[in-house]
């Protein structure tokens, strides 16, 4: 294995991902705990009624209109995403419930619980054991997952595209293998979306507010909440 933790990879190597379907609740428990900004929404999209009140959920209030602790509010917000399971993820988080991404809501899990991805890059700079560790602690997390992830040479937006290393993901496992062959085309992803603003089909929010307090209900019970909001 040390020699493909040794290959190279570009600044912002696409990736491929394709997988066996999951439950709609297994995706939503996948969404939630690897998802970027949770549970400090603040920067998670360009709606900041939205940021604040999905943070709400978690007793976090509006951090930049009193002065805070931020050592340990920090911290706090890491003992909270201790509380909620969040996996911690470098280069493969899920970005489901809201993003200010080109392309919009985006990760490899969606909410039907389709484990798909080929129209995104990761980066930057990342290393080929960097992104192993990460789908490490996510077969960790789902054992449930059945999966294989290929990186790149290039970025989504260039051609002739050659693999670079691939991941296999079964049994809460990891396996670390040159490919012989692209599993998937990389294609570039953000022109629908794009058209989507400009008609109004297209939105930053994944999962509106009220849904996604849904969701956090069904999965934990009694939310968690941030301590120094209480």
């Amino acid at each position: 294995m040390k020699e493909l933790f040794e290959l190279g990879l570009p600044k912002w190597p696409a990736i491929v991902v394709k997988g066996e379907s999951v439950t709609e609740e297994q995706a939503i428990e996948i969404i939630i705990k690897t998802d970027q900004s949770l549970p400090d929404m603040g920067y998670a999209c360009n709606n900041d009624s939205y940021n604040r009140l999905v943070s709400s959920f978690f007793g976090i209030q509006d951090r930049d209109s009193h002065n805070e602790d931020w050592e340990l509010y920090f911290s706090d917000v890491n003992e909270l995403s201790k509380a909620l399971g969040k996996v911690g993820l470098v280069y493969l988080s899920n970005d489901r419930i809201a993003s200010s991404y080109v392309g919009g809501p985006n990760g490899w899990c969606d909410l039907k619980g389709n484990i798909s991805l080929n129209s995104k890059n990761i980066g930057k700079w990342p290393s080929v054991e960097e992104v192993y560790e990460d789908w490490v602690s996510i077969a960790k997390a789902f054992p449930y997952l059945k999966l294989r992830s290929q990186l790149f040479d290039r970025e989504e937006c260039e051609e002739g595209h050659q693999v670079v290393i691939e991941f296999k993901v079964q049994g809460g496992e990891v396996e670390v293998l040159k490919p012989v062959e692209p599993m998937e085309v990389v294609s570039e992803g953000v022109d629908e979306y794009m058209e989507g603003l400009l008609n109004g089909t297209s939105s930053e929010i994944g999962i509106p507010s009220h849904k996604l307090h849904e969701h956090l209900v069904k999965l934990y019970g009694e939310i968690p909440q941030l301590r120094l909001a209480k």
